[in-house]
C-alpha cells in the first residue's frame, strides 16, 4: 500500500498528533452540522453544586477565585454548564503526575 508510512514515536508525541488532527476536523464537523452543537444550558448555584457533588460554600469559593465563568442577573448567579465543563478540564490535576512528585 503506497500511502502507508511507518512512524516511530513515543506516547506523548502520538497524543499530540491525535490532538492536532482532531482540532482540524472538529471545527469542520461543527460547521457541517450545527444541530449537533450543544445548547446553552444555564443552571443555578444550587444545581451546579448538586451536579458537581460539592457544597455551595465550595462553589462560592471557586467562583470567587476565578475557576468558573458565570453571569449575574440581578442577584441571581447562573453558570453555563458547557463552560463549567471546559473550566473543570482546565483546573484538573493529573493525579499520576502529582503522586510521582511526592
Amino acid at each position: 500500500m503506497p500511502n502507508q508510512k511507518l512512524i516511530h514515536t513515543n506516547p506523548e508525541e502520538l497524543q499530540e498528533m491525535i490532538t492536532n488532527a482532531l482540532a482540524k476536523v472538529q471545527p469542520q464537523q461543527e460547521l457541517q452540522n450545527p444541530a449537533s452543537q450543544p445548547k446553552e444550558e444555564f443552571i443555578s448555584r444550587e444545581e451546579l453544586a448538586k451536579r458537581l457533588g460539592v457544597s455551595p460554600v465550595s462553589l462560592w469559593k471557586w467562583r470567587k477565585s476565578g475557576k468558573f465563568s458565570f453571569i449575574k442577573l440581578g442577584r441571581r448567579v447562573l453558570f453555563d454548564w458547557q463552560q463549567v465543563l471546559v473550566d473543570l478540564k482546565r483546573f484538573t490535576v493529573n493525579t499520576k503526575v502529582a503522586r510521582r512528585e511526592k
